[in-house]
């Protein structure tokens, strides 16, 4: 088969996997309207299509049951349940092994029979269920062709037609009577043409579920203010008809059923049964405005735009001792202006390159309504997830570095942070625990932030625990401070939980977290609140490429930082220096804001030894929960980068033999080259020597 059609098929699938997966977790927390059982019918329909056309009969067979059901939960001959709910979300990820199967051209079949027979067995319990409540009496209302046709052509200019659902509690008093004021109401503001309960006394309704189809030029919120102001509404859905509402079969929907799914046109219009082809998008004049290229063309171009980046440094250092030479002549002013000009130029195609590598991280916050669905109900606790800033961009290399840490920190917020119902009811909560996952950019970095209202961390039992792990000693228990506390929680092998579990208590969830974001020059933080929850956010680089740096200057070396490492910079002078330098096993140590951390001189990086300045100017540095100061002799100043990796050259056996503290290289404007400091590694080099006792240049 032709490849084109086979990646266009994985990609549609990947998409409308999302989609569906989306729509059902949406009606599960919040309910089943028309408009989201449309857009659901319509994603499944599509995938029956597409997987037809790939010659996956199975998949195509188990997509058409599930499209009968839809069917008639459409048509209003059946509720869509949980159990239905969960039944869908499996077959899903049944079909989502088939298609990844089938991309590796590997053997593999769905069991067709044993997933539709749970289906069947979770619809006859619904129309069991159903039936029960109805009595035998009352059923929803339905229209017919021509009773549709009546209404919409009732409809004035600014009119529109309704199915109203009224949902009365079970033990409900003279229903009969609540439904007549509700027509009552509706009938004053608008034509009520048709009831479910029609041909019935006020005195025979039974049942708890009521329909009215009904035209006005109220909006749907309008309509439900005046429902309920009448007593005993327990709950009511509206969901508009138009002119296809009801046709049947594989009829298109509306188009404001598509915009309800929250997504773009491109993502939602109905393709094609009889072929999958790759989806494009067009302008006005219906010319291609969207075209596909392949990641590792962007990455050459990316390369190239680093090249480029360099050398216009290196163009306006030259061009300044040019104009410092001959300031007055005219074609050096002319030079200068060009050069100016080059430099902008550079800086907008280096951002159109970099934007076209960034992703929203909607594409990795998407998944974790499931697994948080799926954990909070294997843990008997009830959770909701509010998301916020999932549009914010990131760097495609580095996204894929932060799906793991996350997974862990809301994994762990689930069976460690949020209680169960009961224990929530007695500390004076709701029953359902929250967990919140924002973005948002600021300061030049990402931001991404889990937070949940849960009991938060136990500091006492941390110690403990670290203790009868031998991770720390009872004296240095003693002498930690809350976030010091805080930061075992990364430790590997450290874990609170009294029972290994799938879910956690491995302890290496964290410090998978703590190494992941090490290894993107992160910073994690922590905030915590015992009883109340805790916070965990994640600071991120924009991008790996080109990176914002400090240049610094320390003995006859040259060194660069990048900026999202550096918490604050300060001054020593010779005057402070005893006030604010100590002493631990002959070490400089200084606090800092109630922290004690050991002070790394600039100097000792090479070993160049010699006496040591009292005056400094000292850079806090961080990287994941871990903090130390540089002493330098001087900033330079800041300037835009392009790290050169020498990792093909250093290491045991290599040329440059082992470098510790040095990641790279960069080429400086005058065409000089600067060490970058390898903040993880310098880190541990330090935190290692401090334990151990000796000299840090040792």
């Amino acid at each position: 088969m032709n490849d084109t059609l086979r990646n266009a098929f994985y990609e549609e699938a990947e998409e409308l996997f999302q989609e569906i997966e989306e729509c059902l977790l949406d009606m599960d927390s919040t309910g089943a309207t028309r408009e989201k059982i449309d857009n659901l019918f319509r994603y499944m329909h599509t995938l029956k299509g597409s997987s037809a056309a790939m010659e996956i009969n199975d998949m195509a067979k188990l997509t058409h049951h599930l499209e009968d059901i839809l069917g008639m939960v459409r048509d209003q001959k059946l509720d869509l349940t949980r159990e239905m709910i969960d039944r869908m979300l499996q077959s899903l990820d049944e079909m989502k092994v088939r298609v990844a199967k089938h991309k590796a051209d590997e053997s593999y079949e769905i069991d067709v029979d044993k997933f539709t027979a749970d289906l069947d067995l979770c619809k006859s319990q619904a129309e069991n269920r159903e039936n029960n409540k109805a009595g035998g009496k009352t059923a929803a209302g339905t229209l017919s062709e021509n009773e549709r046709s009546d209404i919409l052509k009732s409809l004035g200019l600014e009119g529109k037609a309704y199915q109203i659902r009224i949902f009365l509690p079970k033990d409900a008093p003279l229903k009969g009577a609540r439904l007549f004021l509700v027509t009552e109401k509706l009938e004053k503001s608008g034509q009520v043409h048709k009831t479910s309960w029609e041909g019935l006394d006020l005195e025979q309704i039974e049942g708890e579920t009521f329909d009215i189809f009904y035209a006005s030029q109220l909006t749907k919120k309008e309509i439900e203010d005046l429902i309920y102001t009448i007593s005993d509404i327990e709950k009511t859905e509206i969901s508009e008809i138009h002119a296809d509402t009801e046709l049947s079969g594989d009829a298109a929907q509306p188009a404001e059923a598509a915009k309800s799914a929250g997504k773009s046109a491109a993502k939602t219009a109905v393709r094609s049964e009889q072929a999958v082809q790759p989806e494009k998008s067009r302008d006005k004049e219906g010319l291609q405005s969207v075209i596909r290229v392949n990641i590792k063309k962007l990455d050459q171009l990316m390369r190239i735009v680093e090249e480029l980046s360099v050398d216009k440094e290196r163009l306006k250092q030259l061009m300044k001792k040019v104009k410092q030479k001959y300031n007055q002549d005219e074609d050096v002013k002319s030079l200068n202006g060009l050069v100016h000009q080059i430099d902008f130029i550079g800086n907008e195609m280096q951002e159109s390159v970099m934007s076209t590598r960034m992703y929203t991280l909607d594409s990795v916050f998407n998944r974790f309504p499931r697994m948080i669905r799926d954990l909070s109900k294997k843990e008997g606790k009830e959770i909701e997830l509010k998301v916020e800033g999932e549009s914010t961009e990131l760097d495609r290399s580095i996204m894929e570095k932060i799906i793991d840490p996350l997974n862990h920190i809301i994994r762990n917020s689930v069976d460690h942070g949020i209680e169960s119902p009961e224990e929530r009811e007695k500390c004076g909560k709701s029953r359902k625990g929250t967990i919140k996952l924002s973005a948002g950019q600021e300061q030049g970095h990402i931001y991404i932030r889990v937070e949940d209202d849960g009991k938060g961390v136990d500091l006492r039992k941390v110690k403990e625990k670290a203790i009868a792990k031998g991770l720390i000693t009872v004296d240095q228990a003693d002498s930690m401070g809350e976030k010091e506390i805080l930061e075992l929680i990364f430790m590997p092998g450290f874990s609170t939980a009294d029972t290994v579990t799938d879910v956690s208590g491995r302890g290496v969830g964290m410090n998978v977290v703590k190494e992941n974001i090490e290894k993107i020059n992160g910073i994690i933080d922590t905030d915590n609140v015992e009883g109340k929850g805790l916070i965990i956010t994640m600071k991120l680089p924009l991008t790996l490429a080109i990176i914002q740096s400090l240049l610094i200057r320390t003995s006859r070396f040259r060194f660069v930082l990048p900026l999202l490492s550096i918490i604050e910079i300060f001054r020593v002078k010779d005057g402070d220096y005893e006030k604010k330098i100590r002493f631990v096993q002959g070490k400089e140590v200084m606090n800092w804001r109630g922290e004690v951390l050991p002070v790394l001189r600039g100097s000792d990086l090479f070993r160049s030894g010699g006496e040591k300045e009292k005056s400094f100017v000292g850079i806090i540095i961080g990287l994941s929960t871990r903090k130390i100061i540089l002493a330098v002799e001087e900033i330079i100043g800041q300037q835009q980068v392009v790290i050169k990796s020498l990792e093909r050259f250093s290491g045991r056996g290599n040329i440059l033999g082992e470098m510790k503290g040095i990641s790279g290289t960069v080429i400086l404007g005058d065409g000089d080259f600067a060490y970058v400091l390898d903040v993880q590694t310098l880190l541990k080099e330090v935190m290692k020597k401090r334990k151990e006792g000796y000299r840090v240049g040792d």
